[in-house]
């Protein structure tokens, strides 16, 4: 078995460029909003070489809103679409090595679920080099 040992959310300046023994470093602000391409790849050239970066994906993908019944759970809609756009325009500014899905209770272990992620990972594979 490989071990990945990583942080959420990007260190101090300083800290990125000692970031030596981390496999990963997840942009946690992708979650909620969108990052600026410039700063996105600023980040990315921050860090180390050896030490990858993976883009959380927007909650819209994973996460239900009230004001928007097509948005979360990796359904098949505009809004889920639309989120899917903003992860991976962020995921290709950052180079990021992949996407971290955060998933809502209710995204339970279901045959339509666990189709969906396999789905998602399919796509991330594809879009991402």
């Amino acid at each position: 078995m490989i071990l990945r040992l990583g942080v959420t959310g990007l260190p101090s300046n300083r800290q990125r460029r000692k970031a030596t023994g981390l496999s990963f470093v997840e942009i946690a602000a992708t979650f909620h909003q969108g990052v600026r391409p410039q700063t996105l790849a600023k980040w990315r050239a921050d860090l180390p070489d050896d030490v990858g970066l993976v883009v959380r994906g927007h909650r819209d993908l994973t996460f239900p809103r009230k004001d928007s019944p097509g948005a979360g759970l990796l359904r098949d809609s505009e809004d889920v679409e639309a989120a899917w756009a903003h992860t991976l325009h962020a995921a290709k500014a950052a180079r990021a090595a992949g996407v971290v899905l955060i998933s809502p209770a209710d995204f339970t272990p279901t045959d339509r679920h666990r189709d969906a992620l396999a789905k998602a990972g399919a796509r991330i594979a594809e879009e991402l080099p």
